[in-house]
């Protein structure tokens, strides 16, 4: 392991770095680094760093990185990527969690996010991201965390959006143009705790089968059932 998190580190990080084959864990978070492709981690940590045009990744998120077969995570939250988010990440089938929130990332999901079989997170928040929910993400069986607040989203909440989500425990979904209802169906996802949808333009009633969400508490400083109205506005 290597941890060179919280510092004043400028430059590029030494392209020698990635040769270790025995590095299992790489954190460079919160720094002022550029970076240049890593070839063989477990996780990879680049998150409070100034990734963008102006270095090695032309101010895109390399298609190279799945040759990081064995990676498990991938945070490059709050940095300034732009383009979209590459659909090679789904060749990354051992990612457990995938952090590319708060950077200018456009365009669509990606299906191929789909294929990543053992996902737990995926926070792709306070991005520019457009399009519905790729249906894929609903398949994700392992997936615990999902946070796509703050994009540009558009389209329907599908019917099916807890059939297969059984660990779902937080779902952001607010600040976007979803339209339509509430899905009665997310009353399936038993064990969710947090549930934000508002600033969108959904319409109806708030379905009666969410009352059967009894995990719903106070969570990250947003609501408890008592006030779930007041979210889904």
């Amino acid at each position: 392991m290597l941890w060179l998190q919280n510092n004043f580190l400028t430059g590029a990080v030494p392209s020698s770095i990635f040769n270790l084959s025995s590095l299992s864990s790489l954190k460079l978070s919160v720094n002022n680094l550029t970076v240049g492709n890593p070839s063989s981690l477990q996780k990879l940590y680049l998150s409070y760093n100034q990734l963008s045009d102006e270095n090695n990744f032309d101010g895109k998120i390399p298609s190279t990185l799945p040759r990081c077969k064995h990676l498990q995570t991938l945070s490059l939250s709050i940095n300034d990527f732009s383009g979209g988010v590459p659909k090679e990440i789904g060749n990354l089938t051992k990612l457990k969690y995938l952090y590319l929130d708060q950077n200018k990332l456009q365009g669509e999901i990606p299906e191929e996010l789909g294929n990543l079989a053992e996902l737990e997170e995926l926070w792709l928040q306070n991005n520019f991201l457009t399009g519905t929910i790729p249906s894929s993400i609903f398949n994700l069986s392992s997936l615990s965390n999902l946070d796509l607040s703050v994009n540009n989203l558009t389209g329907e909440l599908p019917a099916n959006i807890c059939n297969n989500l059984p660990f779902l425990e937080i779902l952001f979904l607010s600040v976007n143009s979803f339209d339509g209802k509430i899905p009665s169906t997310l009353s399936r996802c038993k064990l969710l705790q947090t549930l934000y949808l508002s600033v969108n333009g959904l319409s109806g009633d708030i379905p009666k089968e969410i009352g059967n969400l009894t995990k719903l508490n106070y969570h990250f400083e947003y609501f408890t059932w008592t006030t779930v109205r007041l979210f889904l506005e």
